[in-house]
């Protein structure tokens, strides 16, 4: 999408999402909020129907996960999951011990091997950043490394 305009309709309460294509066609998503979790969706009959998950991981975390399923299909591909982290705040705290996230220096939650050796990342953004380049991500972990030295 080119842009996008999130809403509420209260009548039907939903959420509605509009968003440009680059093409300047329109595309409308609905949805509800259960939780931290609002899934918004495309409702059109025998075409892609496409679906936005945003997820508050915390008070400063955000995850923005865009999916579509082909007609007919059953399951849905990953298009684009981005991860934002609210203005003046920092993902990764200071003082994390024990498990480190080797891309953000946050807590690390889930375990990775690469090259025979044992990594930790805090979320799946982080884990899609390390499958995708590990030896960029290496690097700038050593570089983090030797400034806090």
């Amino acid at each position: 999408m080119h842009s996008a305009r999130l809403g509420f309709n209260p009548q039907k309460k939903e959420y509605v999402l509009e968003g440009k294509l680059a093409d300047d066609t329109v595309r409308t998503l609905t949805g509800v909020r259960t939780g931290n979790r609002l899934l918004l969706e495309s409702r059109a009959e025998d075409q892609t129907v496409h679906q936005v998950t945003l997820k508050l991981l915390n008070d400063k975390r955000t995850l923005l996960l865009y999916q579509t399923r082909a007609p007919r299909a059953t399951q849905f591909t990953r298009v684009a999951e981005v991860g934002y982290t609210r203005a003046g705040t920092r993902l990764a705290e200071k003082g994390v011990t024990g498990r480190e996230c080797v891309v953000t220096g946050g807590q690390g939650t889930i375990q990775l091997e690469h090259k025979g050796q044992s990594y930790w990342v805090c979320c799946t953004g982080c884990r899609e950043a390390f499958v995708d380049d590990p030896e960029g991500v290496l690097a700038e972990a050593k570089k983090r490394g030797k400034k806090r030295e």
